[in-house]
Parts: C-alpha cells; structure tokens; sequence
C-alpha cells in the first residue's frame, strides 16, 4: 500500500544498508513519523519501522473500530462537534 509521492514513506531500504544507518534511521521514524520499508530478497515479505506513538494510534483506531459501541459513540461525537461548527 506504499506510496511513492508521500513523504511520510521511505523508500525501502536494503536490510544490508541498516546496520550502517540505524542512527539516521530512527531519527527519521521518531523525529519525522516516516515509515521505513526493510527489504531482503531472501527473507521474504518487508518489515516496516514505524514510531511508537505511530504504532499506538494505530492499535487504539484497530480498538475503537473493533468495538462497535465505541465507533458508534466516537461518530456521534464527531458529528455533535461539526454540527456546533454550523
């Protein structure tokens, strides 16, 4: 589901090439929120470097959208909030 225009996504990069970049790497996954792409041909599928707090928005957003008294309750706030906008 990459993206190539979307300066929130990396390019992948080689698994070879991140020994010698960690340092730049977890700078830019926790100081810029961008997703890294790890690639091995012999590994198989990628892996993706995320931020924690990326990590965790996703996991609440997965909560809320499994419960649905949850989603119910956070539309309902939404649309309370855009009808005061009116």
């Amino acid at each position: 589901m990459s993206q190539p225009n979307d300066p929130a996504i990396a390019p992948p990069i080689h698994l070879n090439a991140v020994g010698a970049s960690l340092h730049e790497l977890h700078a830019r996954v926790s100081q810029r929120h961008q997703r890294v792409e790890i690639v091995d041909a012999d590994a198989g599928e990628p892996c993706v470097l995320i931020a924690k707090s990326d990590l965790e928005s996703l996991e609440r957003a997965l909560e809320i959208l499994a419960d649905a008294d949850a989603l119910r309750q956070t539309a309902d706030a939404i649309a309370s909030a855009a009808a005061r906008c009116r």
